[in-house]
């Protein structure tokens, strides 16, 4: 495994469905206010894949086999998740 120290950004799917519903809502207004905005669905708390490994732990009671740092990074591995648009109103 690599290093570890990717920050993922985990959202319920619950959440990801009324974002999708809220974003349709404000399109039927047809107000021009949202048409070609990017947005994103984020959660405020992001943690690393590795402090992730570790909450599952600590929730399971069980350990991972791990090797943190066993390989390098990909060329064009996603360190950090995209959050160039705005967050969905509501």
């Amino acid at each position: 495994m690599s290093a570890g120290e990717q920050i993922i950004d985990i959202s319920y799917i619950d959440d990801v469905i009324d974002a999708y519903a809220s974003l349709v809502k404000l399109l039927e207004k047809d107000t021009n206010d949202h048409k070609n905005k990017t947005y994103v669905v984020t959660n405020q708390e992001r943690v690393t894949l590795k402090a992730l490994a570790k909450i599952f732990e600590k929730a399971t009671g069980s350990v991972i086999n791990i090797d943190w740092g066993g390989r390098e990074y990909r060329e064009r591995e996603v360190m950090l998740p995209y959050s160039l648009g705005d967050v969905v109103p509501g």
